[in-house]
């Protein structure tokens, strides 16, 4: 219904020329149909009856991005530019802008952010050497170390301290007895140093 069937009285051949229509894959589409998915393209006889052309560059479009912030039409395409910036202060986050809904993530990769500060991956806390950056278990905070490893619990009169849940447990007391029992046998907490005062 969309062409102008003809027959050449000359050769008898037929023709048959669309009006104000394209014909594509054997189907009428009226002019100025846009190409089903494809907002940039349109049918326009004028240019080409047999396929879609490209609308003007430039015309506003959706390239179902919502990470680009400014989408248009380009040789027929819908073409998105001008990201989204998702970057954020850290040096060890990986940011990503979500395609589908256009929000942001940041997240530490090997480190942890701890009091607005980049901490790589397994460093110990320097008030705790029983806690440490363990981002496989918290990104925001420093966690225990494992039960056991050696800790120095600032008391030099305790020996052998080890960390226990996120602590350092003083090890056994050092000996300073002089086996006088005459004497208070003391050990000076600063130093380890053992004194002997005569009772």
């Amino acid at each position: 219904a969309c062409t102008l069937d003809t027959c050449d009285p000359g050769t008898g051949g037929c023709s048959f020329a669309a009006q104000n229509s394209c014909i594509i894959n054997n189907t009428c589409i009226p002019a100025g149909t846009t190409e089903p998915g494809n907002v940039c393209a349109q049918c326009k006889p004028e240019i080409r009856a047999d396929a879609y052309s490209a609308v003007a560059d430039a015309t506003v479009c959706d390239d179902g991005d919502a990470c680009t912030l400014t989408d248009t039409c380009q040789a027929g395409a819908c073409t998105g530019i001008n990201a989204k910036d998702c970057a954020d202060s850290y040096s060890c986050t990986e940011d990503k802008c979500d395609p589908a809904t256009g929000n942001c993530s940041s997240n530490p990769v090997n480190a942890c952010i701890i009091d607005n500060t980049c901490v790589p991956a397994f460093s110990l806390d320097p008030n705790n050497a029983c806690l440490a950056c363990r981002p496989a278990q918290n990104t925001s905070a420093y966690m225990p170390i494992e039960d056991g490893l050696p800790c120095n619990d600032n008391d030099t009169c305790t020996l052998g301290d080890k960390c226990a849940a996120g602590s350092c447990d003083p090890g056994p007391a050092k000996t300073c007895d002089d086996s006088l029992d005459c004497t208070a046998d003391t050990c000076d907490p600063g130093n380890g140093a053992c004194s002997h005062t005569a009772v």
